[in-house]
């Protein structure tokens, strides 16, 4: 089991998986990070393009009454997916077999 402990070498996680002395990380290319349960991960990346934003979201008005973005993240996220890293080659790839 990966635990989050900020190691940015890992993409944030432990490394418990693949620690046999046969695994060659070298050979190894992580295509998809998940992250969970909080906003941790935001301090790997130091990108305001992360940033939560509640202005980027219009209000919203119906018969029921107008609804607004909230103006701060979500702090009941455990469980959740908060965040998915992808790497380029591998968006590139499903792009490709989906156009085949």
């Amino acid at each position: 089991m990966k635990t989050y402990n900020g190691d940015v070498a890992n993409h944030g996680y432990t490394n418990t998986v693949f620690t046999s002395p046969d695994f060659n990380t070298s050979q190894f290319d992580v295509t998809n990070v998940t992250y969970y349960d909080d906003y941790s991960f935001k301090s790997l990346f130091n990108n305001p393009a992360n940033d939560y934003k509640p202005a980027d979201l219009a209000s919203v008005t119906n018969l029921t009454g107008t609804y607004s973005q909230e103006t701060q993240e979500a702090s009941a996220v455990t469980g959740q997916v908060t965040e998915q890293k992808r790497s380029t080659w591998y968006k590139a790839s499903i792009f490709s077999l989906a156009v085949l």
